[in-house]
Parts: C-alpha cells; sequence; structure tokens
C-alpha cells in the first residue's frame, strides 16, 4: 500500500513538473514572439529621415487643401515657379516667419526643416490605424505645434496640421480633380476679401511697440515694424543671435505678427545707422579745449538724443490723435506710459550733450514755444529741433564749419530742444 502510494506521489510530481515546463515554454515563447514582432521604438528625426528619402518624385497634378478658420483652398502640393494662387498673401507670410515651406508644405523635407532649426522642441510620435504620427511642440517661433501623420506601409504623409499662435492650419491630400476648389466657412460661396480688408488694430500694434520697447528694441536698433496685407511685420538686419532670438520671443505671443530677419529689401532705419564721424582736424581742436573723453561724450549723447527723438516721433505717427481714440484708458495709458519714458531718457541725453558742449557755448538762449494742445504735435517739434542739433554738430565735427562762428548757433538750438522736451514732459 505504501509502495502504491509513493508511486502515485511520483507520478503525480512528474506530470505537475511537465505542466510547469510546459507553461514555461508557452510563456517564453510568447515572449520571444513580442520580443521579435512588435514595432521597435523610432524618433521623429529618424523617421523623417526614411520619410524623406522614401519620397516619390514630384507629380504636378498632385493637390492638396488647405483649411483655415475661415478658408478652405485646393492648391497644387508643390507650388511651381510664378503661381498667383495658393491662399491668402498673409497665411504665405505666416509660413516665411515659421521658417516653414511654403512651396511644399505637405511633406517630411519640410517638416523636417522646420523641425531641425528650432532651438528648443519636444518630439512624440506613435502608431496608430497603419499610420505614424509625428508631433512636435515648441515654445520659439510663431508655429508652436506641428503634426504630422505618413503612412506606416510607404511613409507617404497623409495631413498635416500647423498650430500658430492665432491660426491653425489643416492640410491634407485632395483629388487632383479638386483643383480651383475653394470655399469660405461661415456662409455662403464668394470671393476671398482683400488681404488688407482687416488691417491691425491700434491695440494690436500698441502690444507689439510694447513688446519690443520692454527690451529695447525700440530704442536705436535696425527693427523696423509695418503694416502689411493684414499683419504686422517686424523686420531686422544685423542683429545677433542672441539679440534676434530675444526679439523673436518678444513678439511671438502677439497674434497676427511676422518677425523677418536679414530681409532682402532695404530696409529704413528707425535711428541713425552710426555716431557722427568727426574729422581728424575738427576732433583735434576740440580735444585742446574738451579732452578725447569730452569729444566722445558729445558723441555718445548726441547719438541717444536721435535714438530718443526718433522712438518718440514713431509713437506720435503709429498712433496720432484717430487711432489712440480707440484705445480703452487702459491702453492709452501704457502708450503714455511708454513715451513718457522714452522723453524722460531724452531729458537726460539732452542735459548730458549741453554739458559736454557748456566749455564752448555761450549760455543758452529762453526760448518760448507756441501753444500746443496735443502729444502727436510737440513730437514733430521735438523731432524737428533735435535735427537742427544733429545738422549742426555734423557739420561742426566734420570740420566742414568752424566751431567759434557755429556756437551761438547751436547754443540757440539747443536751447530749443530744452524747451521742446520740457514741453514733451507735459501730458
Amino acid at each position: 500500500m505504501r509502495q502504491t502510494d509513493a508511486s502515485t506521489s511520483r507520478a503525480r510530481g512528474g506530470a505537475w513538473r511537465v505542466s510547469l515546463a510546459f507553461a514555461a515554454g508557452i510563456i517564453v515563447a510568447v515572449a520571444l514572439y513580442y520580443r521579435v514582432n512588435r514595432p521597435e521604438p523610432v524618433s521623429a528625426a529618424e523617421l523623417l529621415r526614411k520619410a524623406t528619402a522614401a519620397a516619390p518624385a514630384p507629380d504636378a497634378r498632385r493637390r492638396i487643401r488647405m483649411r483655415t478658420k475661415s478658408r478652405s483652398v485646393v492648391r497644387p502640393a508643390v507650388l511651381p515657379a510664378g503661381y498667383a494662387g495658393g491662399g491668402d498673401r498673409g497665411l504665405e507670410l505666416l509660413f516665411a516667419a515659421a521658417h516653414f515651406s511654403w512651396q511644399d508644405p505637405l511633406s517630411a523635407r519640410s517638416f523636417a526643416a522646420w523641425r531641425e532649426q528650432l532651438p528648443g522642441k519636444e518630439d512624440r510620435v506613435r502608431t496608430a490605424d497603419s499610420t505614424y504620427e509625428i508631433r512636435t511642440t515648441t515654445g520659439a517661433g510663431v508655429l508652436r505645434e506641428a503634426v504630422l501623420i505618413l503612412r506606416a506601409g510607404d511613409l507617404q504623409p497623409v495631413s498635416e496640421t500647423l498650430r500658430f499662435a492665432d491660426e491653425t492650419v489643416e492640410i491634407s491630400r485632395e483629388d487632383p480633380s479638386a483643383e480651383g476648389r475653394s470655399e469660405i466657412r461661415g456662409g455662403s460661396e464668394r470671393p476671398s476679401p482683400a488681404p488688407n480688408s482687416h488691417p491691425p488694430t491700434p491695440i494690436q500694434e500698441l502690444r507689439l511697440i510694447a513688446a519690443l520697447h520692454a527690451i529695447g528694441a525700440d530704442l536705436g536698433e535696425p527693427v523696423q515694424v509695418s503694416r502689411r496685407d493684414g499683419v504686422l511685420v517686424v523686420e531686422a538686419v544685423g542683429l545677433t543671435s542672441t539679440r534676434e532670438q530675444q526679439v523673436r520671443d518678444a513678439v511671438s505671443a502677439i497674434p497676427r505678427v511676422i518677425f523677418r530677419v536679414d530681409a532682402s529689401e532695404a530696409m529704413p532705419m528707425s535711428a541713425p545707422g552710426g555716431r557722427i564721424a568727426a574729422a581728424a582736424g575738427a576732433r583735434s581742436r576740440l580735444e585742446e579745449t574738451l579732452g578725447e573723453e569730452g569729444v566722445n561724450r558729445i558723441l555718445d549723447a548726441s547719438e541717444a538724443v536721435m535714438a530718443r527723438v526718433f522712438a518718440i516721433r514713431g509713437l506720435s505717427r503709429r498712433f496720432p490723435q484717430t487711432a489712440e481714440a480707440q484705445l480703452a484708458d487702459a491702453d492709452r495709458g501704457v502708450l503714455a506710459a511708454i513715451r513718457s519714458e522714452h522723453v524722460i531718457g531724452l531729458r537726460t541725453h539732452v542735459r548730458n550733450l549741453q554739458s559736454a558742449l557748456a566749455p564752448l557755448l555761450p549760455k543758452l538762449p529762453a526760448v518760448e514755444l507756441p501753444p500746443s494742445t496735443d502729444w502727436q504735435t510737440r513730437a514733430a517739434r521735438m523731432f524737428t529741433a533735435a535735427q537742427r542739433v544733429d545738422h549742426l554738430l555734423n557739420r561742426i565735427l566734420a570740420g566742414g564749419d568752424d566751431f567759434a562762428q557755429r556756437a551761438p548757433e547751436l547754443a540757440d538750438a539747443l536751447g530749443r530742444l530744452d524747451a521742446e522736451v520740457s514741453a514733451g514732459e507735459r501730458p
């Protein structure tokens, strides 16, 4: 009996060990299967590289649809040279500001080129429904997020979503027969409004100027703001990479603003391009009285004066009385604060210029000014007075005029500028 029990026990133990081994084999087989067959994680950069390499040759028949919150337009996937359509000019400027190809927007190559130039970004890649989704987000520039959908089989782009600061553009493949179709959302089909039918409002422009003022980019730097095709364009030349990024960051969150660097067109400067050049002979004569440091004080103060008056005049031209009247009380306060800071800075620079020239000038005359009721008129007169001082200093320091002969005229010009600045300090 005991022998039988022992045999039964050994048999059961052997069966149990077989079952365990079988189960372990199944687990190992499943693990090996998933290890072999599961999709390997892929980076956005690698996936875009493969998709770019797999891109077919250009086909003039291919079409894409571009949708915004107000429009839907069908256009060639790759714009040929001289193509007159392709969406409104404002949208094209947005793409240019983001450094994203307007000519070929729905492509892995264009997506990769935009992604690679970003100073900071976050990528996410996921697979779903036989597609890859590449999502890149960034805090830099006007394009905050881009999502590209690729077919898993051949890595061809299916659709794309571009989220700008104040606009979202959806792009998808379209039937080639759809060429020329367009629609306006929210109403019956009608011609697209002119690009400049909705120009930026004074409050939008004020927010941009305030952002530039906060980083000192409205003062003597090669940064120009203009209105074009319903958007505000900030153009800059000759900035360091660090300064360029500061300006880009300052304006990127403001709707309907585009930032361009190294514009190909000649850009008018908002202030003199450099300090007054003093001729050797004129400088040596001045240095006999003032010393080298004294001459440099004149040059520095004059340059700073002109930077301030250019900024003040720019405000007066951007915000005439009709535009200022459209601002809310709080916004008028912001405008007044910017102007006040410039006038206070101008006062300091004018006093520095007077102090630097004091050993060479007679006493400044008292000047009576005509009454004025608005700061815009006073800003224009202030600019004219500063220009006269700058012109006289240029002639003297360039060696064209004798300082002693021009001293009374320069004193008169400085006296008038001093009076205009005092008037400009009033609300």
